[in-house]
């Protein structure tokens, strides 16, 4: 075999025993430089291979000094909040993982701290979250660097070595040095039109975010070593970066670069944890644990039903998580991903150890996920059951004596010429999982036409979701102009609107009155008369459907689908309009 040696890039590897040089050709961190690595290499390495990789010392230094700037700003930074807000700060993202495990994880990119959402800062667009802003946008002004963080970043950007760094170090380390003269960077301001997260893009060069925690539970933080620095337990960071993997965006240069750190990061911590030592049964707590969030944030080309079986939707995500990791190391793995994965397998091999095993356990996941689909064609027929005989009256049919074969048989047959139908045969037909890269769609309305079906217009890769974050009036901006509504009603409308769970975790007026904008007094007896129906229950993270708007409306076996229909008519005229946008035929 010919192989394309890079001083930079060079692998020492050792394998039973033995100590070889693994020299493969990664894209030049200095120069950007495209690669024509084959990925055949990493799907015939052994997976006790160890690979250790050869830095310029310069880069160590570099890494090394710009992280100890990172955690001083960080520190720094969460003092000024503790001192503006009544909740911590604690770190997530990759930064708490570095710091859980410093020498096993891809270096610090930016410093990503959280508080919990509360009902003075239940996001930034509020009184208190704006207060919050302009204090620590006061407060950062008094950020300084130590003189030996200062002096040693001039040092190195000074060296003659300063060549071998990547063109971001320098520039981050020439932000550092501006410490000298108190010019401290940038503005806090919002990332997203949530207002769930405020960003600074530097402060000497560190990059620094704040997000309002929502909803889900999760352990309390911990302390990062001795950093003084607080940050998500390894089971939550673990979760996340599951969940986050396989629900960004993964078209465009940025957004493959993040999908591979979210995996990587991802099986960093599964083999800290050995979380795939007992199989597919290790995962699916994680999973199990992240899956209410996944019913409402998604890639899937169709809608997830809330009511759904949480068994079945972790398994459709661990379906997707394998995929994804197949994407970047599985036989036939798309280049570009591979590549980006391998380069930050230069920081822990391990991950490709732990990918590896995950993808050995495949033939449990596929026998996991057949099972879901079983399962969901159970969920999804009955409601097409209910609609083809809506359909089949239209058209004069009789169905009353028809088996679940004819059923079925006339179904199929009604699908090119009954939108309703098509919607619902192709979401329990979703089989094909090809657009699932390219489409987000977290749309609580129906599901859009997967881009590979012929003259389908390509669906937006931003998601405009109205879901279990958005704000009263974002959600009642939804009902017709000057619409009255009664208070059961509108309970109803918001947490339909919000993927059937509303996130509420106090009961306090003002956390009453931001979730569902109405007083406690009237939430009160609102919420009592929905609970003796049965249509509601209390949750952990807040109020929950107890039934699919199907069997408030529709179901024959429920007599109360037409006081329904008139009791709460703006839920009824959502869960039409869910049927109301035109759909071209297959």
């Amino acid at each position: 075999m010919q192989h394309i040696f890079s001083s930079s890039n060079l692998f020492s590897a050792s394998h039973s025993g033995m100590a070889i040089q693994l020299p493969i050709l990664l894209p030049s961190l200095e120069s950007g430089e495209s690669s024509h690595l084959s990925l055949d290499l990493v799907h015939k390495m052994p997976s006790n291979l160890e690979i250790v990789p050869f830095v310029h010392p310069i880069n160590q230094k570099a890494e090394a000094l710009f992280k100890d700037i990172q955690i001083s700003v960080g520190l720094q930074f969460s003092d000024r909040v503790r001192h503006l807000c009544p909740q911590p700060a604690y770190l997530a993202g990759g930064a708490a993982i570095n710091l859980h495990f410093p020498t096993t994880s891809r270096p610090i990119q930016d410093m990503d701290f959280r508080i919990d959402g509360s009902s003075s800062i239940p996001h930034f667009n509020c009184s208190g979250g704006k207060k919050l802003i302009d204090g620590l946008n006061k407060a950062i002004k008094g950020i300084a660097l130590h003189p030996d963080l200062i002096r040693e970043a001039s040092e190195i950007l000074a060296s003659p070595d300063a060549k071998h760094l990547s063109p971001e170090m320098i520039k981050n380390l020439e932000k550092s040095v501006t410490a000298l003269h108190g010019l401290s960077g940038g503005q806090f301001h919002f990332n997203g039109e949530d207002a769930l997260t405020i960003k600074n893009p530097s402060i000497y060069g560190v990059e620094v975010s704040l997000t309002v925690h929502q909803g889900f539970a999760h352990e309390l933080p911990v302390p990062l070593g001795d950093t003084g620095l607080l940050g998500l337990h390894p089971v939550d960071l673990l979760q996340d970066k599951i969940k986050t993997a396989i629900t960004r965006t993964k078209t465009g240069d940025q957004s493959i670069k993040k999908v591979a750190q979210d995996l990587f990061d991802a099986l960093t911590v599964a083999g800290h944890l050995d979380v795939f030592a007992t199989g597919v049964r290790g995962v699916m707590p994680h999973l199990l644990a992240r899956e209410p969030q996944y019913q409402v944030a998604n890639l899937e080309t169709t809608v997830l039903p809330y009511h759904g079986d949480p068994n079945a939707m972790a398994l459709r995500m661990l379906d997707r998580f394998v995929r994804t990791l197949e994407s970047h190391i599985g036989p036939g793995s798309h280049e570009l991903r591979g590549v980006k994965f391998i380069e930050l397998t230069r920081h822990c091999p391990g991950a490709m150890e732990e990918g590896l095993k995950l993808l050995s356990l495949k033939p449990q996941v596929d026998s996991g996920v057949s099972q879901m689909h079983d399962h969901h064609w159970d969920q999804v027929s009955y409601v097409l059951f209910q609609v083809l005989d809506m359909a089949a009256g239209r058209s004069g049919l009789d169905t009353s004596n028809m088996s679940v074969h004819q059923k079925l048989a006339l179904g199929r047959e009604m699908r090119h010429t009954d939108r309703i139908i098509s919607t619902i045969i192709h979401y329990a037909d979703d089989l094909d999982l090809s657009s699932w890269f390219q489409i987000w769609n977290a749309t609580l309305r129906p599901p859009a036409i997967p881009e590979h079906l012929p003259g389908v217009a390509k669906p937006s890769l931003v998601s405009t979701t109205i879901n279990a974050h958005s704000s009263v009036d974002e959600i009642m901006a939804l009902l017709p102009k000057g619409a009255t509504i009664s208070d059961m009603d509108k309970v109803l409308f918001i947490t339909h609107h919000s993927g059937g769970l509303r996130p509420l975790t106090s009961m306090d007026p003002q956390s009453i009155q931001d979730a569902f904008g109405m007083s406690k007094l009237a939430f009160n007896k609102a919420y009592q008369a929905l609970k003796k129906r049965d249509l509601v229950s209390p949750q952990n993270e807040g109020l929950k459907m107890e039934t699919s708007l199907y069997h408030l409306f529709l179901d024959p076996d429920n007599s109360q689908t037409q006081a329904n229909q008139v009791n709460f008519p703006h839920t009824y005229q959502a869960f039409q309009d869910l049927f109301s946008e035109p759909l071209p035929d297959f």
